[in-house]
């Protein structure tokens, strides 16, 4: 056993990427304190799981009441398309009418 503790760092590491470290593995297993840290390290990471889950799980709800809205854009895209196209036509029918062809092309 080492006479020194390894860094919570590098206990955490060690913890989480599941590396292969013999030497703090032993260290781990004989020492209390070191033990006692990687079980607090756990404990950390349970409550940041739930904490996050909390925080980023969807209200009830959620997805109807997005649906709905965007139907609800959908449908008034859709009727400002036809009423841009509506006002327009008068636009693009003077134009046909009133266009003069040109003299050197003939168009």
């Amino acid at each position: 056993m080492s006479f020194f503790h390894p860094s919570r760092s590098r206990l955490d590491r060690w913890y989480h990427t599941g590396e292969v470290d013999e030497g703090l593995e032993q260290h781990v297993e004989a020492c209390v304190k070191c033990s006692d840290e990687i079980e607090r390290i756990a404990v950390d990471q349970v409550d940041v799981t739930s904490a996050l889950t909390a925080v980023l799980e969807p209200e009830p709800g959620l997805e109807a009441r997005m649906g709905s809205r965007i139907g609800e854009a959908l449908l008034a895209k859709q009727d400002l398309q036809l009423m841009w196209q509506v006002l327009s036509s008068g636009v693009n029918t003077a134009k046909i009418l009133l266009d003069q062809p040109h003299p050197d092309t003939g168009r």
